[in-house]
């Protein structure tokens, strides 16, 4: 199912340009505006449902799934919200609802690699480094092109995807 997703992100993606544009100025368009908003919900609840194989390991199971669910609404809630260059209030609710959920998780990855550390550390290095890996990968994306665009997005999705289907596989 990973593949279906990065596939179709990629597609809808490069319906503008990769490099300079972004899935939210795809959605901007009318052609693609239920296309877009349809998929966001689909990843929103395959990321959460994703996570849900992590509470075997956590302790908050309660907090954890709360704040899942959260992310998952939050990213749904973004793509409801569309707007022009100069709808500034729009563009910032946007911008911190689509941007909340990816911290988020990246916050819960951190919280799950603490929670093996000491049971599985040869894991928690591989992890590392491959989240390493995407923090150079995103530098150059956005030190190159000076904005969040479709590879950005790619490039994201791909290692959440890679991270969670590793810690899978070790449940």
């Amino acid at each position: 199912m990973d593949y279906i997703f990065i596939l179709l992100t990629i597609y809808i993606a490069s319906r503008q340009s990769l490099l300079f544009k972004n899935i939210s100025s795809v959605s901007a368009s009318p052609k693609y505006h239920l296309i877009v908003l349809i998929y966001t919900c689909l990843i929103a609840l395959y990321l959460f449902y994703q996570q849900l194989s992590f509470l075997k390991i956590v302790s908050h199971k309660k907090t954890f799934l709360l704040i899942s669910l959260l992310c998952a609404l939050s990213l749904s809630i973004s793509s409801l919200i569309i707007y022009k260059d100069n709808a500034h209030l729009a563009s910032r609710i946007h911008v911190y609802t689509s941007l909340f959920p990816i911290v988020i998780i990246f916050l819960l990855q951190i919280s799950i690699l603490n929670l093996l550390k000491n049971k599985m550390m040869p894991l928690c290095i591989e992890l590392i480094k491959r989240f390493m890996v995407y923090i150079s990968l995103m530098t150059i994306i956005l030190c190159t092109f000076a904005c969040i665009n479709g590879l950005s997005e790619i490039v994201t999705l791909i290692y959440i995807f890679s991270f969670n289907k590793k810690v899978r596989s070790i449940l």
